[in-house]
């Protein structure tokens, strides 16, 4: 699975929530120019890997999804290697992305046929912005990040840079 990340066009925050997150609107839009990759197969155990950049603490977003299914839905074990490659911590969702990936691919491989709009929901659970990744088109979002409305956005014949000011 290449797990792409997201770019924020214009980023308001509103207000901060008495639950720590922040009310936004934005413009998410998908992008192809950071992908983390992410290798997931059948096992006998559960089992979870990565390399690349590396990931603080103990937890992982690939993990959250996978305990997520195998609680609601008995999927069997899998193993799950993640390649880091979008950077962390940068706004771009790549954790986000993983988890919405991992929670699409897991419905696919076991044919749990789980609607698009309840993966979100599930999503949801793992973190504000992972449901933007289950559509993974642009949106208009809201919130904490979990409203969302189409929007008709191509950027395809711009170039985007991303910079690390390095602070």
């Amino acid at each position: 699975l290449y797990s792409n990340a997201k770019v924020n066009l214009g980023l308001n925050i509103i207000n901060k929530r008495k639950d720590g997150f922040h009310n936004i609107s934005s413009v998410f839009y998908p992008t192809d120019f950071y992908s983390d990759i992410i290798e997931l197969n059948i096992s006998d155990e559960f089992n979870f890997t990565s390399s690349g950049m590396r990931i603080p603490g103990n937890s992982n977003t690939c993990i959250e999804a996978w305990n997520l299914m195998k609680r609601k839905y008995n999927v069997p074990n899998v193993s799950i290697h993640l390649h880091k490659r979008i950077p962390i911590g940068a706004g771009l969702g790549g954790g986000s992305s993983n988890a919405a990936f991992v929670l699409k691919s897991l419905n696919d491989l076991f044919d749990l046929d789980i609607s698009n709009s309840e993966l979100k929901c599930h999503a949801l659970s793992i973190g504000a912005d992972c449901p933007f990744f289950i559509d993974n088109i642009p949106k208009y979002v809201y919130g904490i990040g979990d409203k969302m409305e189409d929007v008709n956005v191509d950027l395809n014949s711009y170039k985007i840079r991303i910079f690390d000011p390095g602070i």
